[in-house]
């Protein structure tokens, strides 16, 4: 079963001013962090327990619109972020078994 949200990081977002000066690029822990947000959605307020594996194959622009597919996997959940056909990152993520955050 397949789940596909749209995500875009505002052109004001606090991290881009310095990633990088002149020619921003979204940061990859804030794609992370759109993926955990789709995650939370899917499974009614799931919390991510880490990223196993994490490829950022193109960079993503700000106010640049991509779309996030979780996929359940095995033990894992596969995510695949993308403009249009492309992939620009994919990887798999774990969630805690119960919803909670066991810090």
């Amino acid at each position: 079963m397949n789940f596909t949200a749209e995500a875009v990081v505002d052109t004001d977002h606090p991290s881009l001013a310095g990633h990088f000066p002149g020619n921003p690029i979204v940061p990859g822990v804030v794609v992370l962090q759109q993926v955990a947000a789709v995650a939370a959605l899917w499974r009614s307020g799931a919390r991510v327990q880490g990223f196993p594996s994490v490829k950022f194959l193109r960079p993503i622009l700000p106010g640049q619109a991509f779309s996030i597919t979780l996929t359940q996997a095995s033990a894992h959940i596969a995510f695949r972020c993308s403009i249009g056909a492309d992939v620009y990152a994919a990887g798999t993520l774990d969630l805690y078994a119960d919803g909670s955050d066991e810090r």
